[in-house]
């Protein structure tokens, strides 16, 4: 049984941008019983920040082993994509007073201020700002509490639009009794986008497995039309 488990979760080669076209194979740790893809980076750990005042001014790159094109590709091809982030603090907020100290960075390299779910209008949010049981009721993250406990921020983010994140900021860990530890999970995408009635585009063809350039019928705002598809852009 151990043989059959360790067969269900194990790392592939797998091409999300179609063989033979795009970016390189990517290697990537499958989980055959809930159907997932995980993309790994070099982050993975619990890292600690440190002690620093000013915002931002821990900074950390996260690098994938895999391109950021073969992971546009892989989370269009899913249902659901999500990455789980975690921020163990004390006397370190991510704001304070009107003043931005923590966020992450997207794929294009956007600044991002929320934790968990899918918000990318602009607005600072944790789970527990989402679920309204923060620490500090006035809050909308535990560790903008500014309180003398060891607390917690631990959600995932899921829009599929902005993610993986690619670059964390953390500040405002100055005092003797600060400190800020992050844990990044990997990427997780699961499912396979079903395509409802006949293709409108070269991408609902590529997302239906077409990856050889030429002309293909599509169906136009009124009558089946003809469009080159040029899959390797």
């Amino acid at each position: 049984s151990v043989v059959a488990v360790s067969l269900k979760k194990r790392m592939h080669w797998i091409d999300p941008d179609g063989q033979g076209v795009g970016d390189d194979p990517i290697y990537v740790y499958c989980d055959m019983t809930s159907g997932s893809t995980s993309i790994l980076h070099d982050s993975e750990s619990s890292l600690n920040v440190g002690h620093c005042a000013d915002a931002g001014c821990y900074s950390r790159s996260i690098n994938y082993n895999s391109s950021m094109g073969q992971i546009k590709a892989l989370m269009e091809l899913s249902t659901e994509c999500h990455q789980p982030i975690r921020y163990d603090c004390n006397y370190a907020p991510f704001e304070s007073n009107g003043v931005v100290y923590s966020w992450w960075n997207d794929r294009e390299g956007n600044a991002q201020y929320f934790w968990a779910g899918s918000n990318t209008d602009g607005v600072h949010t944790c789970q527990c700002g989402i679920d309204a049981n923060c620490v500090d009721p006035a809050a909308k993250c535990n560790c903008d509490a500014l309180v003398p406990l060891q607390l917690v921020d631990d959600g995932v983010i899921t829009d599929k639009n902005v993610l993986p994140v690619t670059r964390l900021n953390f500040g405002r860990t100055q005092l003797e009794t600060s400190s800020g530890v992050h844990t990044l999970g990997r990427l997780v995408c699961t499912g396979s986008v079903t395509l409802t009635g006949l293709p409108k585009s070269c991408q609902d063809l590529w997302l239906i497995g077409h990856t050889l350039n030429g002309f293909y019928s599509v169906m136009g705002s009124a009558k089946m039309e003809s469009v080159y598809c040029e899959f390797t852009k």
